[in-house]
């Protein structure tokens, strides 16, 4: 029963480094914030919870795997909650930029007409997926923007 946890418990920490490993590859292959905040929270939260969870059981009850599951519930709660706030600073941080963009096209030209947001920031608000928008008769998905480029791709 012993060498059963004990292989079990390596099983689990082998799984959770090779979470890591391909987590890190995630991170350095894709080009976005978002996608490699998404990345880094799936290699902290499963690798994680995946070694923690093997350190358990290979332990068995005792003290160390009484701290290892308060650490597991913690990471399992406080993960998405950082991970949700450091995308929302990023959003709120790229409007504050395109505000001052905008102000700043604004006195170079002396209009008050402004240029369309891009699309990037476009994918986040509530109105890009709006029904009876003109440019979605173009595309009925909704994934075509206002200038007439697909989100993406760099137009």
């Amino acid at each position: 029963m012993n060498l059963a946890l004990e292989i079990v418990g390596g099983a689990f920490i082998v799984l959770g480094v090779l979470c890591v490993l391909l987590g890190l590859f995630g991170v350095l292959r894709f080009d976005t914030f978002g996608m490699r905040l998404l990345t880094s929270s799936k290699i902290d939260t499963v690798a994680m919870l995946s070694i923690l969870l093997g350190v358990m059981i290979r332990n068995g009850f005792s003290w160390l795997s009484a701290k290892s599951m308060l650490i597991f519930v913690i990471v399992l709660i406080v993960n998405p909650l950082v991970t949700a706030k450091v995308a929302s600073s990023e959003h709120l941080d790229a409007l504050s930029a395109q505000a001052a963009k905008q102000q700043a096209h604004n006195a170079l030209t002396g209009s008050q007409a402004s240029p369309p947001p891009p699309t990037a920031l476009r994918m986040h608000t509530s109105e890009f997926h709006t029904p009876g928008r003109k440019d979605q008769a173009k595309d009925p998905g909704g994934m075509t923007a206002a200038n007439g480029a697909r989100p993406g791709s760099g137009e």
